[in-house]
């Protein structure tokens, strides 16, 4: 499991780089929301790169599935 911001890059480079270049605080300014700021992410990234986000999701997700039933939540 990463535990620096550093070491979470590293793992899983294409999301850091969707979330830090098109979902910044900058982002209502610069498109009309959410699904705005996504569509222009995936009109100007190669198919390569947005295979490669896909599957850097679907491990972070099993990342957080794992970590979940690993250890129970404490509120």
């Amino acid at each position: 499991m990463p535990a620096t911001p550093w070491e979470w890059r590293a793992r899983l480079p294409e999301p850091a780089q969707l979330l830090g270049g098109w979902f910044s605080q900058d982002m209502p300014d610069e498109f009309g929301g959410h699904e705005a700021a996504l569509a222009d992410c995936l009109a100007g990234t190669g198919t390569g790169l947005v295979a490669r986000l896909t599957g850097e999701l679907h491990d972070l997700l099993a990342l957080a599935a794992s970590t979940r039933t690993a250890r129970p939540r404490r509120w």
